[in-house]
This record gives C-alpha cells, sequence and structure tokens, in this order.
C-alpha cells in the first residue's frame, strides 16, 4: 500500500520556503495577496488545518511565481534542501 501523502504539510513547507527564497516576508506576501500577515503565519506555523480554498491556493501560487501543483509537491528536492542551507534562518 502507497506511503499517505501530508499535502497540507506540503504546502506549509512549500509556502515558507517559496516566500522565503522570493525575499517575500509575511508582510510583503500578503500584501499581494490582499490579505494579512497573520493568515500567512497561520498557513506556515499550522494554525491553518486545511488546505485554502482552490482560488486562493491559485492566488498563492501565482504570487510565488510557481503553481498550485508544486505548492502541493510531495517532492522533498535538493531544490528544497538548498533553499533551506541558504535562506531559512535557523533560531
Amino acid at each position: 500500500m502507497a506511503d499517505e501523502v501530508d499535502y497540507l504539510e506540503n504546502f506549509r513547507t512549500n509556502l515558507r520556503l517559496l516566500r522565503t527564497y522570493k525575499g517575500l516576508s509575511k508582510t510583503g506576501l500578503a500584501r499581494k495577496l490582499k490579505c494579512s500577515p497573520q493568515y500567512i503565519a497561520a498557513l506556515e506555523n499550522h494554525n491553518v488545518k486545511k488546505i485554502p480554498s482552490l482560488e486562493k491556493l491559485v492566488e498563492i501560487a501565482e504570487a510565488l511565481g510557481t503553481t498550485p501543483g508544486r505548492m502541493l509537491d510531495v517532492n522533498a528536492s535538493d531544490f528544497h534542501q538548498y533553499i533551506e542551507r541558504k535562506y531559512i534562518p535557523t533560531d
């Protein structure tokens, strides 16, 4: 039996990675999407329990220069690891 895919977790990870890679703060992305920075933070930090609507998913993907499919992608590729090492600050 195939492993179950956690699309919501993939979305959260990709949102954070792509936003950071594009040099956008939560506030900057929120401005592009006409939503609050708190909403972006909630999406990234497990405070939202489901993937946004298809319409919102498309908006987020377009704002980040990618596709909705890439936002849900299960592949933690070398690109993701590179982005994490280079652009994601560690606390």
